[in-house]
């Protein structure tokens, strides 16, 4: 099964949108809300936006909602009264982050690391998101160094160690990878993100059903998921389970994502001659 193993790599690096943390998560489960560093929640964003004072966090929630020029023309229109927050230059490296302005959020972030005082937290927020943005562009080294950095820094970061969870298994190093992963279980039981991410580095192992577990442990409705539902029917069929592989892929969310809905349907054909070859013996 040394192929299945190969190809489930491959899909995962190249298909995969990739649950990268960044700073805020709506999902309670998530290995990402228990980060109380990180967390900023809906509650709270609606209370700041009640008044229009709060400039940072009208420009940050502007860039959550793919509107990224509108984000930052609100930090550009008011620099003069926004350049004495300490955050300024965080939120301008996010907003870049999410609208995949690699270089230029690498700017914002050094300026903000050159302006940061006595502010530790924020210097930590500003260590992550400089070590995401390597992530993004597959620079591993500066990004595993950072990650580690982050953590040595505050130990209980879970979106980092997260991050670099997913960085170990983005590059096939599956052994660090689930010992940045598995911990995180007892922070985030029910982070679905995190039981794929696992689920995955068993199967990649050859480990089927333990990967299997994992991916089961994932609400029937969450394992429809386009990314997930993929994933969970290449471990069915490298444990030979193909019937439930086919309902699996038949149950999928429709996929989006090209890459995914081509491997979706090569995989429903491969199940469909095992299932045949099965039936004429």
């Amino acid at each position: 099964m040394k192929v299945l193993q190969t190809l489930l790599f491959l899909i995962f690096t190249s298909c995969a949108n990739s649950p990268l943390r960044i700073y805020t998560s709506t999902n309670k489960e998530s290995v990402f809300h228990k980060d109380g560093l990180w967390k900023l929640s809906d509650e709270k964003i609606e209370v700041m936006l009640e008044s229009d004072r709060d400039l940072i966090t009208r420009a940050l929630l502007k860039c959550h909602q793919k509107e990224s020029k509108v984000g930052l023309g609100i930090i550009n229109d008011n620099y003069t009264k926004l350049s004495k927050d300490d955050q300024v230059w965080n939120i301008r490296t996010v907003c870049h982050i999410l609208a995949k302005n690699y270089d230029e959020a690498l700017l914002s972030v050094d300026r903000g690391l050159l302006t940061v005082k006595n502010n530790e937290s924020l210097k930590i927020k500003l260590l992550h998101n400089k070590a995401l943005i390597f992530h993004k562009i597959e620079h591993f080294t500066e990004a595993e160094i950072l990650y580690k950095e982050v953590l040595k820094l505050s130990p209980t970061l879970y979106s980092t160690q997260y991050n670099l969870g997913l960085l170990y298994l983005q590059y096939n190093l599956l052994s660090e990878a689930k010992s940045y992963l598995i911990p995180l279980l007892k922070v985030a039981p029910n982070d679905i993100d995190l039981l794929s991410s696992i689920g995955i580095t068993f199967a990649l192992e050859g480990q089927y059903i333990k990967g299997i577990q994992y991916f089961e442990q994932i609400p029937s409705v969450n394992r429809k998921r386009e990314d997930i539902a993929l994933y969970y029917s290449l471990a069915l069929i490298g444990a030979k389970r193909f019937d439930e592989a086919k309902i699996v892929l038949k149950d999928q969310d429709v996929p989006f994502i090209s890459g995914i809905r081509q491997m979706s349907r090569s995989l429903q054909k491969m199940v469909e001659e095992h299932l045949k070859t099965i039936a004429a013996k």
